[in-house]
């Protein structure tokens, strides 16, 4: 996923030829231009990595509109862990409702 938007300087002196990467690593591009790597990644990079999406959030990003405007946070790690533990949670909660409104459709 390409972002727009104003180009960020990055330096690419004392840096390895190649990084693995993973989804959600967000790097930039030797013009400046940012990218979020999704489902479809490579598994190494070239480019100067400055961050990486939270998991939870890839869902999200990934069903974004071309052209939506997106905001960046900056989180700590134990703030990152919390919050995958609460989206944890709730995905469990809704698959359980899920199930349990099914097994009253089948009843009927």
């Amino acid at each position: 996923m390409l972002l727009d938007g104003e180009k960020i300087k990055a330096y690419y002196d004392d840096m390895p030829a190649h990084q693995s990467v993973k989804r959600g690593t967000i790097q930039v591009k030797r013009d400046g231009t940012p990218i979020i790597l999704l489902n479809d990644h490579y598994t190494i990079g070239s480019y100067p990595q400055i961050g990486t999406i939270a998991s939870y959030h890839l869902t999200k990003l990934a069903q974004k509109p071309q052209g939506s405007r997106l905001k960046f946070q900056f989180i700590d790690i134990e703030t990152a862990e919390k919050n995958v533990v609460k989206f944890s949670n709730w995905m469990n909660q809704l698959f359980h409702g899920i199930e349990f409104r099914m097994q009253l459709e089948m009843m009927k």
